[in-house]
């Protein structure tokens, strides 16, 4: 008597095939962001975004919305599902990260911080300008008798980096909670 299956026999074949596709088409739908959690992260990155696009900067209530950003944010920490919900919350962190240290760049220079285009920075900041690529240099009082060091950072370069990585940061949250590759 012959086996009702046999192996490389169509009906075989056809079962492993279906199988193998079901496997894919779970797998697949498995890094799906779930908008519904996503919601609020959304929405307070997308008033982030009309805020920098006015190019009115009100340091308050900007920070507010940066705050706001970052609050929506800590509430999917430690519950996202998958690679694209973790890389959106990241994306979305690094903006307000981004847009937070724009909003400090405006408001030393409103306070006059500035001068010939350059800001006078402390040590804090050392590892800001690294993360973002920006050119410090030691400021002529530096000594090793000093409690703190000071540096030089271009205000324009600062501005543009913080800008950039804030509207890279929104954008790619954005294309990742909408499921744009």
């Amino acid at each position: 008597m012959k086996p009702p299956f046999r192996h490389g026999s169509p009906m075989v074949t056809s079962i492993a095939l279906g199988f193998v596709t079901m496997v894919a088409i779970l797998a697949a739908g498995c890094d799906r962001v779930d908008q519904k959690k996503f919601d609020a992260v959304y929405r307070a990155g997308k008033a982030l975004e009309v805020d920098m696009s006015t190019g009115l900067v009100h340091i308050s209530e900007s920070e507010k919305l940066v705050k706001q950003l970052k609050t929506e944010i800590s509430v999917l920490d430690g519950r996202t599902n998958g690679n694209r919900e973790a890389d959106a919350v990241r994306a979305y962190g690094d903006a307000a990260d981004a847009y937070g240290h724009f909003l400090d760049v405006r408001s030393m220079d409103m306070r006059g911080d500035s001068r010939d285009g350059r800001l006078l920075v402390g040590d804090g900041w050392v590892p800001v300008a690294s993360k973002y690529h920006l050119a410090i240099e030691a400021h002529a009082d530096n000594s090793p008798a000093a409690k703190y060091n000071f540096y030089w950072m271009d205000f324009h370069e600062a501005f543009a980096a913080f800008s950039a990585a804030t509207k890279k940061g929104l954008t790619d949250g954005s294309r990742l909670v909408n499921g744009k590759s």
